[in-house]
């Protein structure tokens, strides 16, 4: 007698995906806790080369490791006022590298949940692209 999959197994998880198209992406991505103070729970290895945090460094961290004296802090409270109310948003910010290198950074950060039939949103997944 062979036992059955339970549904969770068969559903999609929208998270899981993510988190694995981004490993074999080129898009610097970073994975963030759905609550504040929005934990990063995975960067991509793209992510990595650009703001120059090894993975197990950035891990643990906020969003917030990547501002500094030029990060708009209106710009900041905006997002995050969109992101404790579950929505997606994007900006353009001044972000720092881990050695202080400042650089233009247009991020979108968008929700994902970690099991499709629900779609409570768990994470927010954030894509960077420097100008």
């Amino acid at each position: 007698m062979t036992a059955s999959a339970s549904p969770e197994m068969t559903q999609p998880s929208p998270l899981l995906d993510r988190l694995q198209q981004s490993s074999d992406s080129d898009a610097a991505e970073m994975f963030v806790t759905a609550t504040a103070p929005f934990v990063i729970t995975h960067v991509s290895p793209a992510w990595s080369r650009l703001c120059g945090w090894r993975h197990n460094q950035a891990v643990g961290k906020n969003l917030g490791v990547l501002d500094g004296k030029l990060t708009c802090e209106s710009t900041l409270a905006r997002m995050h006022e969109a992101l404790a109310q579950g929505a997606a948003t994007s900006a353009c910010l001044v972000s720092y590298t881990k050695d202080g290198v400042p650089f233009t950074n247009s991020i979108t950060l968008e929700p994902l949940s970690l099991h499709a039939e629900d779609g409570v949103t768990t994470h927010f997944v954030g894509t960077l692209r420097a100008s």
